[in-house]
């Protein structure tokens, strides 16, 4: 499995890192504007990611809008496959929960991540390692 893992946090980033790297083949990215570039590189390149997690808020671009981006490059490039997209975030409030579903979102992961918590979550978006 090829898994991008977003964070503007490198020390969270390292934590998702090394919390997913059993579940594949981790990317990083330290903002939502190189998610995207790392995302159309890898359509380009014919291995477009299987699963995107991003953190909730970061600076410039949010993790809402950089699922609202990569649904529209989605639309785009291969409207008839979507690659699955989870939400990581300290934060568990309703509305941002909801905004992020209505946007594309499969999964909200509220932090601490854990084992169980991932493993929960693959199995609902029917990811297999």
């Amino acid at each position: 499995m090829k898994i991008l893992l977003v964070d503007d946090n490198s020390l969270n980033l390292k934590q998702l890192q090394l919390i997913f790297k059993p579940y594949g083949v981790t990317f990083s990215a330290l903002d939502g504007e190189k998610a995207l570039q790392l995302f159309e590189a890898a359509w380009e390149e014919n291995a477009p990611f299987d699963l995107i997690v991003s953190d909730y808020l970061m600076p410039r671009m949010d993790g809402l809008e950089l699922i609202k981006r990569l649904r529209a490059q989605e639309a785009l490039m291969a409207p008839d496959k979507k690659v699955k997209l989870m939400m990581v975030s300290g934060v568990e409030d309703k509305s941002k929960v909801i905004s992020s579903f209505r946007e594309g979102c499969e999964y909200y992961l509220v932090k601490p991540v854990s084992k169980e918590k991932i493993e929960r979550a693959f199995a609902l978006l029917k990811l297999t390692v």
